[in-house]
Order: structure tokens, then C-alpha cells, then sequence
């Protein structure tokens, strides 16, 4: 009993971030993020959907070559580094 609940709870952990990792951005979401580059001089790449947020890869930020921006749920620049 003790291994069945603690594989339905690991499974209950990790489905929902794989599912949301899968998922494309919408439309709103893509303006958000937009303006969230926007407001530290970066213009948008590829977006993935991630459990803690959003990740942009190739950004250009301030047209210094490509760049990984990270965000949260809440649109906010959590670490924006050189994609080298």
C-alpha cells in the first residue's frame, strides 16, 4: 500500500508539469511576454512553456547576439544570460 501511494503521488507531482511543458503559448501570453522584453531592452525568440514559466531562447537583447530569458508565471524577468 505504502509503494502504491507513494507512486500515485509522484505521479500526481509530475504529470501536470510535463503536460504544461507541452503546450504552446497563447496569444495573450505571447503579448505579455513581449512586453515584458520590451521593458529590459530584449526582442522576442522562441518561447517554451515551462512549470516555473516561460523561456525564450534566442532573444536578441540590446542587439548583442542571442540570449535565454527566463520568466515567471506572473510575466516578470527572472534571468536573462548569453546563449553561447
Amino acid at each position: 500500500m505504502k509503494r502504491v501511494s507513494l507512486a500515485l503521488l509522484a505521479w500526481l507531482v509530475l504529470v501536470p508539469a510535463a503536460l504544461a511543458a507541452d503546450r504552446k503559448p497563447t496569444e495573450e501570453e505571447k503579448a505579455k511576454i513581449k512586453q515584458a522584453l520590451d521593458s529590459v531592452s530584449c526582442e522576442l525568440g522562441v518561447i517554451e512553456v515551462k512549470d516555473y514559466g516561460y523561456r525564450v531562447i534566442s532573444a536578441s537583447c540590446e542587439g548583442r547576439g542571442s540570449w535565454v530569458v527566463k520568466l515567471d508565471q506572473s510575466f516578470q524577468v527572472i534571468s536573462r544570460k548569453r546563449d553561447d
